[in-house]
């Protein structure tokens, strides 16, 4: 049981959801996930890929699955390595699992056309600068993505809460 005065929700799409889920509660005020400013700022994408050390004319694909990296991340590379053939870049961020970077910087160099990173806090111009970004559908980063106008592909880690946010994201188009 839960009763609260005031839910902050994510979207007002979601208002029957909540009210069914939590019928005591008060007043739903539609507020969005708080994410940082610079999310919200969009500079023109090839000074964005310039920043980030990109060719401004090829297309970035970004890959990220949590501050943790996980999923099939090895699996996803393996593929794109041999299906993208260095026509794109792709930036790969591990967050802090140090063995899968690692592990990928073991089967990916610069040649392929792969970048392979730790942790980061140049998300938000990265995906500034990202023609497609692939994701786990956490909350946050599809927030993020959302508010930078990157067309996402959901990898599915995780469950639970973040196959609600797949399906709400993906019901939008």
């Amino acid at each position: 049981e839960c009763t609260t005065d005031i839910c902050f929700l994510p979207d007002s799409a979601l208002e029957e959801d909540y009210q069914r889920a939590f019928p005591k509660s008060g007043r739903f005020i539609f507020s969005g996930i708080p994410i940082k400013q610079s999310y919200y700022f969009n500079e023109d994408k090839a000074n964005a890929k310039e920043k980030s050390g990109l060719n401004p004319t090829k297309t970035h694909v970004l890959i990220m699955c949590g501050s943790m990296g996980c999923g099939p991340i090895e699996e996803i590379v393996t593929s794109l390595s041999d299906m993208l053939d260095g026509q794109c870049e792709t930036t790969v961020i591990c967050g802090n699992n140090k063995k899968l970077k690692n592990k990928l910087m073991g089967i990916c160099d610069e040649q392929d056309g792969f970048r392979i990173l730790g942790y980061t806090s140049d998300v938000p111009t990265l995906l500034t600068s990202a023609d497609i970004f692939i994701t786990k559908p956490g909350g946050l980063s599809v927030s993020e993505a959302y508010a930078k106008k990157v067309p996402m592909v959901f990898v599915d880690t995780v469950g639970g809460c973040e196959s609600y946010n797949r399906d709400f994201f993906t019901s939008l188009g």
